[in-house]
């Protein structure tokens, strides 16, 4: 028999296809792989900007207590940050280490007047306040007619018999920085 350079030199057909296909499997690895990585980039780039979103544009607060007669202890709220407050608007403010939901009634130089039945006027005009549950002058200690200082917002609650805003001393006018943002919608309970 003749042998060109010893049984070593001859390879079989059977391990050349075998390392051909271990040749297309180190490839296509790698290929896995940086699909791994790009769907984990996607992945926590998506959570970075939720992040931001929820921190700086819409922050989520849990409602604690009684603030509002429309919103229940635990209930959750997606909230919008408005760049001051605007009347009318249902906000979350920061007062006393707690977060309170109180309705923004005006805004600094307007004038505030409540007559005895609890009717709110703001510069001379009556308010139509659907979302109010109950009037009530309340105990308030501030005189009326009251000019909101520059800088601030006078907010009232949509149950006006609890006199916890701005009608008390003790709460007075809130500071624009205080307001938290909007109340958009309820996220939880979904009823």
């Amino acid at each position: 028999m003749f042998m060109l350079g010893g049984e070593d030199a001859i390879e079989p057909i059977s391990s050349y296809r075998e390392d051909s296909n271990v040749t297309k499997n180190k490839k296509s690895g790698g290929k896995s792989g940086k699909t791994v990585l790009l769907s984990i980039s996607v992945v926590l780039a998506v959570a970075a900007l939720a992040l931001v979103l929820s921190y700086f544009v819409f922050p989520v607060i849990t409602v604690s207590g009684d603030s509002n007669p429309h919103y229940q202890n635990g209930d959750v709220v997606l909230l919008m940050k408005p760049m001051s407050g605007k009347r009318g608007q249902l906000c979350a403010i920061r007062y006393q280490n707690k977060l309170i939901l109180r309705r923004v009634i005006a805004c600094g130089g307007d004038t505030v007047d409540m007559d005895t039945n609890g009717n709110v006027f703001r510069n001379g005009a009556m308010l139509d306040e659907p979302y109010v549950t109950a009037k009530a002058l309340g105990q308030c200690d501030i005189t009326f007619p009251y000019v909101v200082p520059e800088g601030k917002v006078f907010v009232l609650r949509d149950d006006r018999t609890n006199t916890s805003d701005s009608r008390s001393q003790m709460v007075g006018c809130i500071d624009e920085d205080e307001i938290l943002g909007q109340v958009v919608l309820r996220i939880w309970p979904w009823t």
